[in-house]
């Protein structure tokens, strides 16, 4: 948890245990995606604002697996994002709501009847169609998986003949949002492009017959490709369950020595493993592989 200052009271809190939190994790997991839970308050919260979390999965071996079933047995955990509404949005535009004249809401689409209004707190709204009538201009835009829908209308008067600096700060404000809305397309389709090539490299590694391995300085497998349920017969579940265990207890007895010694020079020498061994499927067959890895260069 970084920072913890500020934070100590969600120390050790389970997210599992609010049905919010909890209904975004799962979504996160079978999908393999950044996913946003609707608002809350933060456990830590000492304002008087919304928050809302943002979850990202993470795998064995840090590549995301086809099929959901598949994802929920490599789980690993979450990177979290927990985010202030208010923190979010005041630095840059509470200053100038005052001064132009204009004002700023956020409303989750996605979210409940009665529960989508973001900011402000305390706002009388649960849809554009609750902003005073008039002028009003609106963007929306996607956050993590979450439709939210972002309103600029005007105070009661702003628009006075007198105030010449209110049109000069409504120009301004269309410029920003303008600027804005490209600058969130533009990360979009960053986004989409790295996800395309982790894709492609996911679908070239699990589709070559051979099987691919990564394993950590321990000598513990952090990824196993799919292969190695036909080469081993042992499903992913028995591997991720009994890791290099079940490996190193599979290997032939007059192999084993040298495997370690294999091992030790790779994770302890950065030397090139290359061995050939009989190993034993889960059926009792005895079969040769040949096992080749090199040290990843940080």
């Amino acid at each position: 948890m970084a920072p913890l200052q500020g934070n100590e009271k969600a120390l050790g809190y389970d997210l599992a245990s609010d049905p919010v939190r909890r209904k975004a994790l799962e979504r996160s997991a079978d999908s393999g995606a950044l996913v946003a839970t609707r608002r809350i308050r933060l456990v830590q919260e000492t304002s008087d604002q919304y928050g809302f979390l943002v979850y990202r999965p993470v795998y064995v071996g840090g590549i995301q697996p086809p099929t959901v079933e598949e994802r929920r047995t490599a789980l690993v955990g979450f990177a979290l994002g927990v985010f202030r509404v208010a923190d979010m949005v005041e630095p840059v535009a509470g200053a100038s709501n005052s001064s132009s004249g204009l004002r700023l809401a956020i409303l989750d689409r996605d979210a409940k009847p009665g529960e989508r209004l973001l900011y402000p707190k305390g706002a009388h709204l649960d849809g554009v169609e609750d902003l005073p009538t008039g002028f009003r201009l609106t963007r929306t835009i996607t956050v993590a998986g979450r439709v939210w829908e972002l309103a600029a209308y005007p105070l009661p008067n702003s628009f006075h003949p007198a105030r010449w600096s209110s049109w000069s700060a409504f120009l301004a404000s269309f410029l920003l949002s303008t600027l804005l809305a490209a600058y969130l397309a533009q990360r979009r389709r960053s986004e989409q492009a790295l996800q395309a090539s982790e894709e492609r490299y996911r679908s070239l590694v699990c589709n070559i017959p051979d099987v691919t391995w990564t394993a950590d300085s321990n000598g513990n497998f952090t990824f196993m490709s799919p292969n190695i349920e036909r080469l081993s017969g042992f499903t992913m579940s028995d591997i991720f369950a009994q890791g290099s265990r079940l490996f190193f207890a599979s290997i032939h007895p007059d192999d084993v020595a040298k495997v370690k010694e294999g091992f030790r020079a790779l994770f302890g020498k950065g030397q090139a493993f290359d061995i050939e061994c009989r190993v034993r499927r889960k059926d009792g067959e005895w079969i040769w592989i040949r096992d080749r890895a090199i040290p990843e260069v940080a």
